[in-house]
C-alpha cells in the first residue's frame, strides 16, 4: 500500500533529521553511528542535500536524501534512505525514493548512484524495484546505479 502524496521536501529541521537517523541507527549494517557522526551528517544533509520526507502528524518518520551537486555528467547520489521501524511496510520508502529520482531526472541527471550493504535485503529489493543495478562490490558494500 503506497501512501498518498504525503511527501514534503526540505521541511525537517536538523534536530528532526537527527531524531529519525538515531531511531534508525541500528537498522544500518554496520550501524550508521559507526560510520557517521549522526549530528554532523544530519547537518550536511540539511545544508547540501535535497530531502524527501514523510511525516506522521508532526513527527518525521521517513527520509530519502539525495545530493544533486555533482559535476555535469556525474550521477546524483542517494546518501540516505531511512524509514522509522514503526512505519515500515507501508510504501513510504518506495514513495520517497520515487520522488527523489523524479527530482534528479527533472534536474537533468542521467544517472543516480547509491551504496548499500550487501546483506540489506529489504533495501536492495527496493533499489532493484526502481531499476538500480550493481556496478561493483567493495567488500560488503555494493555500489549501485540507475540510468534515468
Amino acid at each position: 500500500m503506497r501512501p498518498k502524496s504525503d511527501v514534503t521536501r526540505n521541511k525537517a529541521s536538523v534536530a528532526e533529521v537527527i531524531a529519525l537517523l538515531a531511531a534508525c541507527d541500528s537498522d544500518f549494517s554496520p550501524p550508521l553511528s559507526e560510520r557517521q557522526d549522526i549530528p554532523s551528517y544530519a547537518k550536511r544533509l540539511c545544508e547540501r542535500g535535497e530531502r524527501f520526507e514523510h511525516w506522521n502528524a508532526e513527527r518525521l518518520v521517513g527520509l530519502v536524501a539525495i545530493y544533486c551537486v555533482t559535476p555535469k555528467g556525474a550521477p546524483a547520489f542517494i546518501t540516505n534512505v531511512s524509514v522509522h521501524g514503526d512505519y515500515r511496510g507501508r510504501g513510504i520508502g518506495d514513495t520517497l525514493l520515487g520522488a527523489a529520482l523524479d527530482h534528479a531526472r527533472n534536474r537533468g541527471f542521467t544517472h543516480v548512484a547509491l551504496e548499500s550493504d550487501a546483506g540489506a535485503t529489504p533495501a536492495l529489493k527496493l533499489y532493484r524495484k526502481h531499476g538500480f543495478v550493481q556496478q561493483q562490490a567493495r567488500g560488503a558494500t555494493l555500489v549501485m546505479q540507475l540510468r534515468l
